[in-house]
């Protein structure tokens, strides 16, 4: 029997990617890597700023870049894309320091405040075109897939940088064409020095020069459409500019330091590049709580899973059963509110956040033969803004001594999952439908699990092919043939998944049967009041 060892590839290169979802929610942040601060967050020690275009804008050098096309274009096609892409490249570039002129522009009371950076907004962009790829500081790589990024080394932030998008004439005529122009404005933003500002979780920004919610949800660094920077890119920009200026000169503006509001609609206000009086901030790995001042006062590792199941968690079948039952997760950061004021009708409903998001929503519905349907509606949304459907999972659970849980699908891998479990003697038969396609073609496999949560029995099968392994000791084993082996492999996450799954089947037994006891009861006493 061999034990199998899930590989994780890591490297050191980052990818910030644009998304084409239109999100609400969208405040501005500055890449982490472009400073260094202290572990309070309390001082910047140093700063990568000179590897950044916001530098070469400030200091008048030009931004020196060059073009690829994978697959390769013949010299006649490649002269026409050149004639097409470089203004456009060019236009990106001249777009942020020009629209946040203008912005500034629109607001004419404003023109005294910001006069220090209104004639530096002005100046234009300057350029160098080369065309010896591996000589310019950023190379624009156009080829055939649909996604766009902005790719750095991390360790080595001096190496070349990449943009890549698609080619616009392999995807001529198709609306991937029509996405260009945002494409370059948001991965140039990155290359300013702007981070991505996911509403799902946002990670890989400063968390001190860096804002909480919004109420524009047009931002181009949140990855929606446009071409049109929003009051937070503005925002984003001049905080962006602020910074940098007092990297170069160790020292902050005057307007910098009594503070300036934001061009959007609430009005925050910024000190030395900080917003005061933030939100507490979720981004993706850690809370986020501040002082008044915009200064971190402490920070809380919050790793959320996008499977977290308050109905599966021992508190929630600790109860109370009255009211309105509030619990902090033991394992991470989700605070959680249960409703059940309406259990004698059957009916229980609740929410968990994490900082300043909202997760999910969810909801339990008594059924007829003691079956409740527990759904979980997963979000995220920045208190106070319009929030994102994420997904749903339905589970229908039935209480007893033979506790049976089917969904239709868990965790984006397992599909049509039927599980039982013995409250006795804590036996368990699973069935599910098992898939996986990160290497392609989708490998996809009949599944049936028995024995005891943490010593599990899983016995794949693909038509008359079968092959078994075992879950024992926080490891999979498995026996058999080359190709046994390479199953549980592919298959590995969604292995994992159903295992974890299973833990959470136990906790949401214990839990509807906790609900149905008290529903009884609840039921009783409403009969005898009236």
């Amino acid at each position: 029997m061999k034990k199998i060892g899930w590989r994780i590839g890591l490297s050191a290169a980052v990818w910030l990617l644009a998304s084409i979802v239109p999100l609400h929610a969208a405040p501005w942040g500055v890449v982490d890597v472009y400073i260094n601060e202290s572990a309070d967050y309390k001082e910047i020690l140093s700063s990568n700023h000179q590897e950044f275009a916001m530098y070469r804008f400030l200091t008048g050098k030009p931004i020196s870049f060059a073009l690829t096309f994978q697959p390769a274009v013949s010299p006649e096609e490649e002269q026409v894309l050149r004639a097409q892409l470089i203004p456009q490249i060019q236009a990106a570039f001249s777009a942020w320091p020009a629209q946040t002129r203008a912005r500034i522009l629109q607001e004419a009371s404003r023109k005294k405040e910001f006069k220090d950076i209104l004639e530096l907004l002005g100046r234009p962009v300057r350029f160098q075109l080369l065309q010896e790829p591996e000589t310019a500081e950023i190379t624009f790589d156009f080829d055939d897939e649909k996604w766009a990024a902005f790719t750095f080394d991390k360790e080595d932030l001096s190496k070349q940088k990449h943009i890549r998008a698609g080619n616009p004439t392999f995807f001529k005529g198709t609306e991937e064409a029509d996405k260009l122009p945002f494409y370059l404005l948001h991965e140039i933003g990155h290359y300013y020095g702007l981070g991505d500002r996911y509403q799902e979780g946002i990670w890989g920004n400063s968390p001190t020069y860096s804002t909480t919610g919004d109420t524009d949800g047009g931002a181009i660094m949140a990855s929606s459409r446009g071409t049109e920077l929003t009051c937070d890119d503005v925002d984003g920009f001049i905080n962006l500019l602020d910074l940098t200026q007092f990297l170069m000169k160790g020292k902050w503006s005057k307007r910098a330091t009594n503070g300036w509001q934001s061009f959007c609609g609430h009005r925050k206000m910024y000190v030395e590049g900080k917003e005061l009086n933030r939100a507490s901030w979720f981004d993706g790995t850690y809370i986020y709580y501040y002082n008044p001042d915009g200064t971190v006062k402490k920070k809380e590792e919050a790793n959320i899973s996008a499977a977290y199941n308050p109905f599966a968690q021992p508190q929630a079948a600790a109860g109370p059963f009255t009211g309105v039952h509030r619990f902090q997760d033991e394992h991470s950061a989700m605070r959680t509110s249960v409703d059940y004021t309406r259990l004698g009708d059957g009916r229980v409903s609740g929410i968990s956040e994490a900082g300043n998001l909202l997760m999910l929503n969810f909801e339990a519905i008594r059924k007829p033969q003691h079956r409740w349907n527990l759904t979980v509606h997963y979000l995220r949304g920045f208190n106070g803004a319009k929030r994102k459907d994420q997904f749903k999972q339905h589970f229908e659970v039935q209480a007893g001594n033979v506790c049976r849980i089917q969904t239709e699908m868990y965790h984006f891998v397992a599909e049509n999952l039927h599980a039982d479990i013995h409250a006795d003697t804590q036996q368990i038969d699973v069935s599910a439908k098992v898939t996986d396609s990160s290497d392609g073609a989708p490998l996809m496999l009949d599944l049936y699990v028995s024995g005891e949560i943490n010593n599990e029995t899983y016995t794949f099968t693909q038509g008359n092919k079968m092959c078994k392994a075992v879950w024992k000791d926080a490891q999979i084993y498995t026996e058999g043939t080359e190709t046994c082996q390479e199953w549980v492999f592919t298959v590995g996450e969604a292995q994992n998944a159903v295992h974890d799954y299973l833990k959470n089947a136990r906790q949401m037994c214990r839990y509807v049967s906790a609900l149905e006891e008290q529903t009884v009861a609840a039921t009783v006493a409403s009969s005898l009041r009236k």
